[in-house]
């Protein structure tokens, strides 16, 4: 597998900056201490990447290999500031690992995703384009669910 660009970016900086601040500011530990129960009685959980080909799961795969204390609101925090870029490479991965066999590993397909050439994976990136931009856009209803039934 090549080696990935850099994913922290600045944004992600200041989101898990500010997970930092909020987790200060409701008396959670470090995270390189035991974390108490947060207000609701729950401890804070660890993330805990699955067998979903979700883009979200797929980047959780790769990162909890780098960051396997991360937790869920920290992941949630990380993953909500990607560049879109990587966003993007990560849906269509996603949209690659709708084509393989549902036994494969996702192991398996992140590593034959990686193999693929920039103009293969670029088909697949071309068929998320639209998915990405929709889910990155803050605040932006599309017109599914409660709101367009009122």
């Amino acid at each position: 597998m090549p080696p990935l660009p850099s994913l922290i970016t600045p944004a992600m900086v200041a989101a898990l900056a500010a997970v930092a601040s909020a987790d200060k500011d409701i008396g959670m530990a470090s995270a390189s201490g035991p974390r108490p129960p947060e207000a609701n009685g729950r401890k804070a959980g660890r993330m805990r990447a699955t067998t979903s080909r979700t883009a979200r799961n797929l980047y959780a795969v790769y990162y909890m290999k780098e960051h396997p204390n991360t937790t869920t609101r920290e992941f949630d925090a990380i993953y909500n500031g990607l560049a879109v870029s990587t966003a993007q490479e990560y849906n269509a991965m996603h949209a690659f690992a709708a084509t393989r066999p549902k036994d494969e590993h996702i192991d398996a397909i992140m590593e034959a995703f990686w193999t693929l050439s920039p103009e293969e994976r670029a088909t697949y990136n071309h068929t998320t384009t639209h998915h990405v931009k929709k889910t990155t856009t803050k605040g932006k209803h599309s017109g599914k669910g409660k709101a367009k039934a009122m």
